[in-house]
């Protein structure tokens, strides 16, 4: 019997190379198959037997697989199993996920060399956010109200981010010397919108797929700076404007991402040039 291989206009509700659905168990998915596109499955509960080229795995709640296009695959058996699946093809997310290196070449990879996981395992601090952004990305899809496609592709690039750290910790990783500017452009932003978090060397690291010390070699050689002093001037700054708007100085330092006042402190004079305190001052007078 001939492989079956679907396109994304096999789902009639399927929105510009998009398709999200919530189901439990599935037929169709019985025989071996693949698809012209890339699909996300996510077990909400039960369990799975998913088989791949790569191996058969058991998949339970928190448990998930992504297929690349022309990869056969098949589901063995299904117990009582609630998913969701996400099906999407490379150009309906290309302006999203080509401004994310790390996606980029996790999807490159993935296509070109079927690195396939029959299982990935969502961690445990990261099982409720994917749980979240797999039920949001449903319902977006579904009421599709005004801005749904801006929210859809917002969405999907954070759970690929998730799935592609999972990757490149178990696969070989090569980049293209060519994409390293890119790659520290998007990691500057990514700091500029979360240096409130603790983000961390390891972190960003991996988030641009680099070796730790690769990642600060080309961040200081693309930035001038690095990539600490980098975080703590834009915390900083954060907590100029902060005391600026007077609010309390012993609270600022949790609000722009430290987690003891006095590294807040020596950080603040060193970049200020005066105490918090004294800064306030100086803003009150201008």
């Amino acid at each position: 019997m001939q492989e079956k291989r679907f396109i994304i206009n096999y789902y009639k509700n399927a929105d510009s190379g998009i398709h999200i659905q919530r189901i439990k168990n599935s037929e169709i998915a019985l025989t071996p198959h693949s698809h012209e596109y890339f699909q996300i499955y996510y077990i909400l509960q039960g369990s799975l037997i998913h088989v791949t080229g790569n191996g058969t795995s058991t998949l339970t709640k928190g448990d998930a697989f992504i297929i690349p296009p022309g990869c056969t695959h098949s589901i063995q058996e299904q117990k009582d199993t609630l998913f969701y699946t996400f099906s999407f093809t490379k150009e309906s997310l290309e302006p999203t996920y080509n401004s994310i290196p790390l996606v980029t070449q996790f999807l490159q990879d993935l296509n070109s060399n079927g690195n396939v996981h029959a299982k990935i395992s969502i961690k445990n601090d990261n099982l409720l956010f994917v749980e979240e952004l797999m039920e949001k990305m449903h319902r977006e899809f579904e009421e599709k109200q005004i801005g749904y496609s801006d929210a859809l592709h917002t969405y999907a690039t954070a759970l690929l981010i998730i799935l592609a750290r999972y990757h490149f910790e178990n696969a070989p990783l090569t980049i293209p010397k060519s994409s390293n500017r890119a790659r520290i452009i998007s990691s500057m932003e990514f700091i500029d919108a979360n240096f409130t978090k603790q983000l961390t060397l390891d972190d960003m690291a991996k988030w641009t797929a680099m070796s730790k010390s690769e990642f600060c070699r080309q961040f200081l050689e693309f930035s001038g700076t690095t990539f600490q002093k980098y975080l703590h001037s834009a915390r900083i700054n954060h907590a100029a404007t902060l005391i600026k708007k007077d609010y309390s100085i012993s609270a600022v330092h949790t609000l722009c991402g430290y987690n003891d006042f006095s590294t807040f402190y020596r950080n603040f004079k060193k970049i200020m040039g005066c105490s918090p305190m004294q800064y306030r001052k100086i803003s009150r007078s201008q």
